[in-house]
């Protein structure tokens, strides 16, 4: 049980078929050196055996508790655990990825002087590849920016930091479930218009595995296009109205995720085989009115620009050379979207 007299964590774990990584994940949260701590574990309407299992840890451990709903989503899973849990402070799990035992520990030490607090995290894979900023210590409001919207290295997931239930339940804020692809993104930059102060923690102790049938990833695969990865322009757009009051630096790197977002929607859409010319209408139009905020970011590839560039004169010629090219098999598209 939660001590009430100590600041105590939530820990939300939302859970869709994830029976095979379940076990590994839910040992390395109740084996945290910080023990004061309470675990929701959000079913989200699996089909396979990850009810049951979470049924077993319950039994083990009395900081574990269990919600099941039908088949909603990670927004709705989340933002139900939000909704019941009872610490000061929030984390949020994914149920194909682990922690390393000082992961509360770390964060909820740094909590008493920022209002977000940030580690490092691990690609898990078959070599291991740990994705750090280099230096620990508070950040700028635009390095934070830099690093959440336009690189991988402190990334728009929720999973890697630590935030403060006060500012979520006082300004309302919810993982919005109307949005499929970047509903994290929108989520983190929507908190962030309230913190003053932001920690990061040069530690790599979230480990990220990418797992196809995950709650996270149950909307999204390379091979077949899902219309809800379409709702990535409503990222954008939301994106843009929570931001409109930011400085220009920030603004600037919001105009390079609605470009970067663009790009990966199209080349989804290539590699899924689905062409719509309603939406290729909006990604010109983004790609238009931010490409040269783009180019003017130190971010992206070279062929992310060339992309960007094609697709502010026709997302149509885009789509055709794009089909072109995976039929010819002259290039991986692939990469550019994982």
């Amino acid at each position: 049980m939660l001590n009430s007299e100590e600041k105590s964590v939530s820990i939300i774990v939302p859970i869709y078929n994830a029976e095979k990584y379940l076990d590994k994940c839910l040992s390395s949260i109740i084996n945290q050196t910080y023990q004061n701590i309470e675990v929701l574990l959000i079913e989200d309407g699996s089909t396979d055996n990850s009810l049951d299992i979470c049924v077993e840890w319950e039994k083990k451990d009395s900081r574990i508790k269990i919600w099941h709903q039908e088949n909603r989503g990670v927004s709705s899973a989340r933002n139900k655990g939000i909704e019941m849990s009872n610490g000061k402070y929030l984390l949020f799990v994914d149920a194909d990825d682990y922690v390393d035992k000082t992961y509360v520990q770390s964060l909820y030490e740094k909590m008493d002087m920022a209002d977000i607090v940030i580690c490092g995290y691990s690609r898990v894979a078959e070599i291991q590849k740990q994705i750090l900023i280099g230096e620990e210590g508070f950040l700028s409001r635009e390095d934070l920016f830099y690093h959440v919207v336009c690189t991988n290295v402190i990334h728009g997931s929720a999973c890697n930091k630590m935030f403060r239930k006060n500012i979520i339940e006082d300004r309302n804020i919810k993982f919005y479930e109307n949005i499929a692809v970047g509903e994290d993104m929108v989520f983190v930059i929507e908190y962030l218009q309230y913190c003053r102060s932001y920690y990061y923690l040069n530690k790599a102790i979230y480990f990220y595995r990418r797992n196809e049938q995950s709650v996270m990833n149950h909307t999204y695969s390379s091979k077949k296009f899902n219309q809800k990865n379409i709702s990535n322009l409503t990222c954008i757009s939301k994106l843009e109205n929570i931001t409109k009051m930011e400085n220009k630096i920030v603004q600037k790197y919001i105009k390079y995720r609605s470009v970067r977002s663009s790009i990966r929607l199209m080349l989804q859409m290539i590699i899924g085989n689905y062409a719509d010319n309603i939406i290729f209408k909006k990604i010109k139009m983004n790609c238009k009115k931010n490409y040269l905020s783009y180019v003017t970011v130190k971010a992206g590839t070279i062929f992310e620009r060339i992309v960007g560039f094609l697709l502010c004169i026709s997302p149509n010629l885009v789509y055709r050379a794009g089909k072109f090219i995976i039929n010819q098999r002259k290039f991986p598209l692939k990469k550019y979207i994982e």
